[in-house]
């Protein structure tokens, strides 16, 4: 699955995407989602600069989105930028296996120890 993305003339594939309530896909597709409200990706050397770059530029764009969530994978360390109903993005930098990290669309939060357990950084 991916997003809509409109204005782009490419698709991107997150590691993860969230849809709240009822999943919208684009006229005439069966793998294009048009209401992401939340989107994870795992950072890794080859595709970093992608996911902070370009990546995160096309999903600025898509209306429905309220959260990109870029997630370290050689330190616990998770960055979420969030947009606000003025349509203003804001980043948050959590850091540290002890810290707790917000993810605001979701109201929901998570210390990092739970969602670095079993790798090589516990």
């Amino acid at each position: 699955m991916k997003p809509e993305i409109a204005e782009a003339e490419s698709y991107v594939y997150p590691d993860l995407m969230l849809v709240c309530g009822d999943v919208k896909v684009a006229e005439n597709t069966t793998d294009v989602i048009t209401n992401p409200v939340l989107i994870i990706e795992v950072l890794s050397p080859g595709t970093e600069s992608f996911d902070r770059g370009k990546k995160i530029e096309y999903y600025r764009i898509v209306p429905s989105l309220k959260e990109y969530v870029p997630v370290s994978q050689d330190k616990p360390k998770i960055e979420t930028y969030f947009r606000n109903d003025r349509n203003i993005w804001t980043c948050t930098i959590t850091a540290g296996l002890d810290k707790t990290v917000v993810f605001e669309s979701l109201e929901y939060e998570v210390k990092l120890e739970e969602i670095y357990y079993k790798t090589d950084l516990i």
